[in-house]
Order: C-alpha cells, then structure tokens, then sequence
C-alpha cells in the first residue's frame, strides 16, 4: 500500500511539474508574440507615411525595407489596409509593383511551406496584390498532387482574376467544384473570358452551367439574352429554371407571348418570374397581372403588385383591389404596394 502512495505521489509531481512546464513555455510564447506584434505596429507606422507617399507621388519608400520578417509583415499589413482603400489606376500600379519587388522572392518560398495555412495566406495576398507575375507559380502548386480542394479553389479564383486563358478547361475536368465554387470564380472573369464559357456551355458540367446562368443574372448582362432564350428553350429543370431567372433579371424578352404560359405554372417561382416580365411589358397584360396579384403564394403576389405599380395607372389599380376584392391576402398585398411604391 505504502508502495503504490509513493508511486502516486511520484507520478503527482511528475504532472505538476509538466503542468508548470507548460505554463511556463505558454507564458513565454505569449510575451514574445506580444513583442512582435508591438514590433510589427511600431514599423507599421514608420512605413506608413513613406509609403502614402509613393503610391500618391511615386516617390521613393525606405530603403532597407525588406530586412526582417517583422519587415515583411508590417508591409504586407500596410499595403492590405491601402489595396483596401486606394482608386486611382496609378496608386493601384504602384502598389502592386511595391508588392511584387519587395514580396515575390518570400512568396515562392512559402508556397512550397509544409504548412497548409501558410501557403493558402499566400495565395490570398497573391490575389489581392493582384501579382500576375506569380501565374506561373501558382499553376505549378496546382499541379502538384499534395494541393489541397481548398487550395486548388483559391488557384482557381486568382487564375480567374488573372484571366488566364486556359480556365475553363481546368475548372470543367476538376470534379471537386461545386457550384458555389464556380460562381466565385466566374464573377472574377472580364467579359472577354467570360465569353469562352458561352461557347462550350452545353459541354459544361452542370454545376458549371448553373453558375453561368448565375452570374449573367447577377450582372445583368443583357448581350447574352439571345442565349438565355436558347437555353430556356432547350433545357429542362433546374437549368431551364436558372435561365428564367437570369431572364428576369434582365427584365426584358423579345416576344413576351413566349413566355405567357408560365402565369399558369405549377412552379411558383415561374409565376413569380412571368410576373416580374410583365411589368416591362404592355399594358395590356394588367389583367394578367391581376390575376397574379390574387396567387397563392406570396412571392407572386408581391411582384405581381410592384409590376402592376409601374404602370401610370398602376396605384388606381391596386386602390380598386384593395377596396374591392374579396380575396384578403391580395387586398393585404395591395395595401402593402401602395404605402411602399417603387423606386
């Protein structure tokens, strides 16, 4: 018994000492990343004015900039917090081609880092300094094996920004994407690029296809409205859904006869669509419209509404079915159109 007491006791001040180790070591640690950090905001601040400075005047910035790593990381804070800030093309090219001199040789290094978290910080500085240099960088990193989804994905968003002429058969072969995944990229293409993805669409994947139709919709890219017909025309499901809608955030058809037939959907969102058409259309379609205002669901009914309130004699409209119908949810909606109006 006496025995095991001892081992006990032993083993006691074995984890008490290892406990004070590593309290010990954690104390340490935290002092000497609060020196660096306060070192890091003191240079902050010394590189700061010299810096505004050449990016407004092109005039020369410290020298001996790149010394330390407490050098590098004040850079890299300053010329964040002014990418984040600065408009004029000049002031962008400076600060890139500061971020490009002084950061690029650091940037290879730590791309080929064991550290995932490291690499992966790279590539998001790479994009927001906008270093075009480093393509050829990144797409090696790419094609390593060890590159990780969520790293192929940041490598995908930058090759984008770059506009990199080869995008589209990358992203298409890699079944990792998703169509959110898509989306961000596509949104990162100029209109140029983003055309090489409206030749190939029906060989895209599907994800692809919807993140297209996405991101016409959410640009509004009227040029393309002869395609959205062809694919509302052609497809079916979710894509011909997709394409409605990036139609309707147009907001304009060719032939509104064509789409007519969705008022009687069994598809709300189409109803809710055809509604949104019509009030870019003739007024002739009102009674449509009215008939819309008195859906059964409520997204109809509220578009329906707004449509009907562009028209110059659209507030008399929904007074007379606010005062007149016997349906409550569309006199309600009436009532909530004609104090909110439309812009």
């Amino acid at each position: 018994m006496e025995q095991e007491i001892k081992i006990l006791q032993i083993v006691s001040i074995i984890l008490v000492v290892l406990l004070v180790c590593l309290l010990v070591y954690l104390i340490i640690r935290k002092t000497v990343e609060n020196r660096q950090i306060k070192r890091i905001i003191n240079r902050k601040k010394e590189l700061l004015g010299p810096i505004f400075e050449h990016l407004r005047d092109g005039k020369g910035v410290p020298k001996n900039l790149m010394q330390t790593q407490i050098d590098k990381h004040a850079l890299e804070q300053v010329l964040t917090d002014f990418s984040e800030r600065i408009e004029g093309e000049q002031e962008e090219q400076r600060l890139h081609e500061l971020a490009v001199f002084y950061l690029r040789d650091s940037y290879v290094k730590e791309m080929k880092a064991r550290n995932w978290s490291k690499r992966m910080n790279v590539l998001y500085k790479i994009e927001d300094f906008d270093m075009c240099e480093m393509e050829r960088y990144v797409i090696n990193r790419l094609q390593n094996r060890n590159c990780t989804r969520d790293e192929k994905i940041q490598i995908y968003r930058i090759l984008a920004a770059f506009q990199y002429e080869k995008i589209w058969s990358l992203i298409n072969a890699d079944m990792e994407l998703s169509e959110k995944n898509y989306r961000s990229i596509l949104l990162r293409l100029k209109s140029e690029m983003f055309e090489e993805f409206i030749r190939p669409f029906y060989y895209c994947r599907e994800d692809l296809q919807l993140a297209i139709l996405d991101a016409i919709s959410m640009n509004k890219k009227v040029e393309y409205l002869v395609f959205l017909e062809s694919v509302f025309e052609k497809y079916d499901g979710e894509i011909k859904l997709r394409a409605l809608k990036a139609i309707s955030s147009i907001g304009y058809v060719r032939n509104i006869e064509d789409y007519l037939f969705l008022a009687k959907s069994k598809v709300w969102e189409k109803r809710m669509m055809i509604a949104k058409l019509l009030g870019s259309s003739e007024d002739k379609y009102i009674p449509l419209l009215i008939i819309l205002l008195h859906d059964s669901s409520w997204w109809v009914r509220s578009q329906a509404a707004e449509s009907i309130m562009r028209f110059k004699k659209g507030r008399f409209i929904l007074l007379e079915i606010e005062k007149h119908s016997k349906d409550k949810f569309a006199q309600d909606m009436a009532r909530e159109w004609l104090n909110k109006g439309v812009n």
